[in-house]
């Protein structure tokens, strides 16, 4: 699990070429905040109404939708797609974290029920 800047990928690309990346979700959503900031830089108001609905999609796991829908946006260049890729797993790390905070909270037998 990492953060999302390039070399970390291309270092565990080479050390570990099996290994499935991930991004969490703290980071996935502020990598999302600095692309809507591009994409429409002058209009505070738009990038809020994007972020509330895309965000959404990456909290609840479903960031091959949100990948798609990016590939839908007119004049997304093909870097901002290949690094919006790498966020697919963020589902995994959801439920990595879910089974994380309940066994933080002595609930651990009620991840393996749910």
């Amino acid at each position: 699990m990492g953060d999302g800047p390039g070399w970390i990928w291309n270092l565990v690309a080479e050390q570990l070429p099996d290994a499935i990346q991930i991004v969490d979700l703290y980071h996935a959503c502020q990598h999302l905040w600095a692309m809507v900031r591009k994409l429409c830089p002058n209009h505070k108001g738009n990038q809020k109404a994007w972020m509330n609905i895309h965000q959404e999609l990456l909290e609840k796991g479903k960031s091959k939708k949100l990948v798609l829908l990016l590939h839908s946006i007119a004049g997304l260049n093909q870097s901002i797609l290949k690094f919006w890729r790498r966020y697919a797993p963020v589902r995994g790390a959801n439920a990595i974290l879910a089974m994380r905070r309940c066994y933080l909270n002595h609930r651990f037998e009620d991840y393996w029920e749910g």
